[in-house]
Formats: structure tokens, sequence, C-alpha cells
């Protein structure tokens, strides 16, 4: 139902992270559509190029980092479950 709702909304895209794999999903508006642009699991890479360029690892986004300073930023910036790229 969510992802209906972006795709209603035209978000220019989003990501789906299942933190089993890791595997990213990376979604973007096509022709009014929601369109998979990427699937990658564990230490792949993939650049995503809206809503800026950034690179990603799933593995980085799942990782414990309990003994992190909380003030330190994690690799991507974005964190496990539904979301837009735009975090």
């Amino acid at each position: 139902l969510k992802l209906q709702r972006f795709e209603r909304a035209a978000m220019p895209s989003y990501w789906l992270v299942d933190p089993k794999g890791p595997t990213l999903f990376a979604y973007e508006l096509r022709q009014g559509r929601d369109a998979l642009v990427a699937e990658v699991t564990g230490d792949e890479e993939w650049t995503a190029s809206l809503p800026f360029p950034v690179t990603i690892r799933p593995s980085t986004l799942v990782r414990d980092h309990s003994d992190r300073d909380p003030g330190t930023a994690v690799s991507g910036r974005h964190t496990q479950g539904l979301g837009s790229c735009a975090h």
C-alpha cells in the first residue's frame, strides 16, 4: 500500500532494504511508473543518481554500529527499512 502511495505521489526515487540479505532495492519513477533500477546485495556497490550521486553498499546499512559515537555519521546516512532517498 505504501509503495502505491509513493507512485501516486510521483516520488522520483525510493529504496527498500531487506536486512536479511542485506539487499537494497532502488526504484525510480519512469514514465509515471515505479521501475526497479538496482538490486544489490551484501558488499556489492551501487551509485544512485537521484536525488544526488551517492555510492551505497547494503552491508554498511545494516551492520551493528552500537559501538560508534552517536555523533558519527554512518556510511550513506540511511537506515534500514522503507524510505525515500531524500532522507
